[in-house]
């Protein structure tokens, strides 16, 4: 049992609303490094297959596509991690009701996007590789080059229902707050990969056809097994036919949050491709023929893929932030999502100091390059080309992690226009550089015989463009830190429990929601003792309990374990107050103190405050003997509930909350 307990326990999701901030953020965040390390691993894998075995022009014509499929592969991607957005927030309230419909809503709108980004992506194929200086001609090296690249492009596109299913269902288990399973998956999609690599490439010679049949039937089959793993895993997200009939606000709020961001993608996608053109243009010769070997393509190509390997820990960081931020938002969580920024960007800079070291070390003899092409294909020009384009991006890592992180902050947020208006600033920023600065540093026309300044100036596009974009977003950014006014959180509830250890400040916390809602405060402790610490009989307690129970909306304080599972069975919502035993303590004594010879609000008249060792000893046992079972007994429950580890998190959010008009009535706290 214990050995099935640990192989399930990763496979688990974290609720991101509490615990330690930057703990909780790297813990998250390691699995999802670690798959996109494997993903980068699966492309040097893949580059290498392909760097060996097909010809410089087949390569090149690979290597030319990465700008197209970033365009339309990252509109899948930007889209459905918007749309799980909503599923997030809706997790920070464990509202599962919620969270299902709107899973229900991502598979129905993800199918339709699908269909439809499919067909546009077809039918630009031809349009998007002239945009970028690769057609049909004459000359057989920019022939090979034309042909490698549509013929991966068609089957690719062609088959990009895997992708957007894959990043759909791994959108939503992260969302939730498991980070773990999409890990596994793409472990077992990037074996796959590499196996279908070797076997279509090599075995069957279907050269730059097998490549992209590899990546689409492995991408196919990881998605279709994760999303049954996730029905089999997840109770809370098992859907039903009634969750498919979601209301038009689920599909607005999802579209809101998922095509701004999936456009911000692509648009940042055609960017890429005015670079890729610019870098095309360094290996044409005056007469507009292509240079034999295709030197700037290459080095270029393996500099952007030694890049994205270096890129992972920072992108990692910023995916977190995405689900961090919108659970803590669904949650009312403001102070913490302010916490969270500082300490991610903290990270991020020692991140990127460390990173760009490593980069730049591995430019000594262009090493970097031999992951990715064959000996024979390497030269002192692809290793100038490739060497240029990193001394020109890496020190600018930090402005590149400040898009990944604060773009998903403000994604998190339920803030979907401003990474688009910061994907329309660095698309604008990065045009310019590339159609003006090469040409004015290289006085003319730019062609096979430019210098390496020239191309030091094309490569600066992609730091000017990460810069324009980091504007809007530390503007939005730093005017939510300074907002004042916290989150509205709809709160429909009326039959509450508040629970904790003894000296938690359950009581005082139950009157405060009491008198923000406008709903009864019941105090087990009144109705359990009688003055001079007299005890009632279980029946009498038992039925003073069910009389309280019995009313339309009440909110009750106090653990009494032999009564929670009756509590929990009548409640719609659980405040669990966690805090730690020695924080308990130190307010029990402080309380004595306050109340030294008199009666405290919560507890029956005629009760002096006392403090006995008895108390004290449940006190300091509390989180061994009684919080996991009640933890376990809530969870199982499916009654929605938030767990505080600091009051101040906890009062925050009950400011935050936005009650139901019925809510409040003129009924005051009830005194027994």
């Amino acid at each position: 049992m214990k050995t099935l307990q640990k192989i399930k326990s990763p496979f688990s999701h974290t609720d991101l609303t509490h615990g330690p901030i930057a703990k909780t953020i790297v813990r998250f965040s390691l699995p999802i490094f670690i798959s996109y390390l494997l993903q980068s691993v699966y492309a040097m894998a893949d580059a290498a297959i392909c760097g060996h075995t097909l010809s410089a022009g087949e390569v090149a014509g690979v290597n030319d596509t990465s700008a197209i499929t970033f365009l339309f592969l990252q509109f899948a991607f930007g889209c459905t991690a918007g749309m799980s957005v909503v599923i997030s927030h809706h997790a920070g309230r464990n509202d599962n009701d919620g969270m299902r419909k709107a899973f229900a809503a991502q598979i129905v709108l993800s199918a339709l996007v699908c269909l439809a980004v499919t067909g546009i992506s077809l039918f630009t194929i031809k349009p998007l590789l002239r945009l970028i200086g690769v057609a049909p001609s004459g000359d057989p090296v920019g022939n090979e080059v034309y042909r490698a690249a549509y013929i991966y492009l068609a089957i690719v596109c062609g088959g990009m229902v895997g992708q957007f299913f894959y990043n759909s269902i791994c959108g939503v288990l992260r969302s939730i707050g498991d980070s773990f399973t999409p890990l596994v998956f793409l472990f077992v999609s990037t074996v796959l990969n590499i196996a279908l690599d070797f076997l279509f490439i090599m075995a069957f010679g279907w050269g730059v056809a097998g490549a992209a049949i590899a990546t689409v039937a492995a991408q196919i089959l990881s998605a279709v097994a994760c999303l049954v793993f996730t029905f089999v895993r997840y109770p809370q997200l098992r859907l039903r036919a009634r969750d498919f009939r979601f209301p038009f606000s689920v599909v607005k709020r999802m579209l809101w949050q998922g095509i701004p961001l999936g456009f911000q993608f692509s648009v940042v996608g055609l960017g890429i491709l005015s670079m890729s053109n610019g870098v095309i243009a360094f290996d044409k010769l005056p007469n507009g023929s292509m240079t034999a070997g295709t030197p700037a393509q290459l080095g270029y190509g393996a500099g952007c893929k030694i890049n994205n390997l270096l890129y992972t820990p920072i992108n990692a960081l910023g995916t977190s932030m995405l689900s961090f931020c919108g659970q803590n938002e669904g949650a009312g969580n403001r102070e913490r999502i302010r916490r969270s920024i500082k300490q991610s960007m903290l990270m991020l800079l020692v991140l990127s100091l460390a990173l760009s070291a490593v980069g730049l070390s591995l430019t000594v003899g262009g090493v970097y390059q031999k992951l990715f092409l064959a000996d024979s294909k390497i030269t002192p020009q692809t290793i100038r080309f490739g060497n240029v384009y990193m001394y020109t991006v890496l020190p600018f890592m930090f402005a590149l992690g400040t898009i990944f992180v604060l773009r998903n902050v403000v994604q998190g947020l339920g803030k979907p226009l401003v990474p688009l208006i910061a994907g329309i600033g660095e698309l604008f920023a990065r045009i310019a550089v590339c159609l003006l600065l090469p040409q004015i540093v290289n006085g003319g026309a730019v062609n096979s015989n430019a210098s390496s300044l020239a191309f030091s100036a094309l490569s600066l596009a992609d730091p000017v463009a990460w810069i324009a974009a980091d504007i809007p977003l530390a503007i939005a950014t730093y005017l939510y830190i300074r907002k004042k006014k916290p989150s509205e959180i709809p709160f429909p509830h009326k039959k509450i429990l508040v629970v904790g250890c003894g000296g938690a400040g359950k009581s005082t916390f139950a009157r405060a929601m009491g008198e923000k809602l406008g709903i009864p405060v019941v105090h087990l402790d009144k109705l359990w003792w009688q003055p001079n610490w007299i005890e009632r009989t279980p029946e009498e307690f038992d039925s003073l309990l069910a009389d309280s129970l019995s009313q339309s909306q009440w909110i009750t304080d106090g653990n009494y374990r032999r009564t929670f599972p009756l509590r929990l069975q009548n409640a719609d919502f659980c405040v669990f107050l966690d805090i730690d035993a020695k924080t308990c303590m130190k307010s029990v004594y402080k309380r004595a103190k306050t109340y030294k010879g008199k009666t405290r609000p919560d507890i029956t008249d005629g009760c002096v405050e006392q403090v006995d060792p008895e108390f004290a000893e449940w006190i300091h046992n509390f989180s061994q003997s009684v919080r996991p079972e009640m933890l376990a007994e809530l969870h199982k429950s499916g009654v929605p509930y938030r767990i505080f580890t600091a009051r101040k998190d906890a009062y925050l959010w009950l400011n935050a909350l936005q009650p139901e008009p019925s809510a409040r009535n003129s009924e005051q706290p009830i005194s027994q």
